[in-house]
């Protein structure tokens, strides 16, 4: 969605979107395909594969570097995925509304040329679900959604 909403507002769109979406499928399946070589490298099936972290298999192999690089590493790299993810949110949501799919307040700008109204509205919504739903809720909506993404 967000290579998508990021490369329409490029010069030129029709050369732009099909080379990021492939470059970003193409990184996200490399990326993807080594963390699980190196998992199953490192934390064989008949120790519990399924409930082993990258910092318990990097710890129990006595890489206490790279353990403790790895969970720098998440912390510091969440808030900007995060980020990365709320950051088309106003546009698409402006873009539904102009096709009349949601309320109008989603596709009006400010005297800058924002979408504040529905950036509060989309923060609020995701700020409230964020502190009041279980995080384990939470990631079993975020894999369903991903289950009926790649499928579609």
């Amino acid at each position: 969605d967000e290579v998508c909403c990021m490369a329409s507002r490029t010069a030129n769109p029709a050369r732009t979107m099909p080379r990021a979406l492939f470059g970003t499928l193409i990184g996200v399946t490399l990326v993807s395909a080594v963390a699980q070589l190196s998992m199953a490298a490192m934390a064989p099936f008949a120790e519990g594969m399924l409930s082993v972290t990258f910092e318990g298999a990097l710890s129990a192999r006595g890489r206490w570097f790279m353990s403790w690089l790895t969970v720098t590493g998440e912390l510091v790299l969440m808030p900007l995925v995060c980020l990365l993810g709320y950051l088309p949110q106003p546009e698409l949501m402006a873009a539904m509304a102009e096709d009349g799919l949601l309320p109008q307040v989603f596709c009006k700008r400010d005297k800058n040329g924002t979408y504040f109204r529905g950036t509060l509205l989309v923060g609020g919504v995701s700020t409230v679900l964020a502190v009041g739903v279980p995080f384990a809720v939470l990631w079993n909506m975020i894999a369903i959604g991903l289950l009926f993404n790649f499928n579609l």
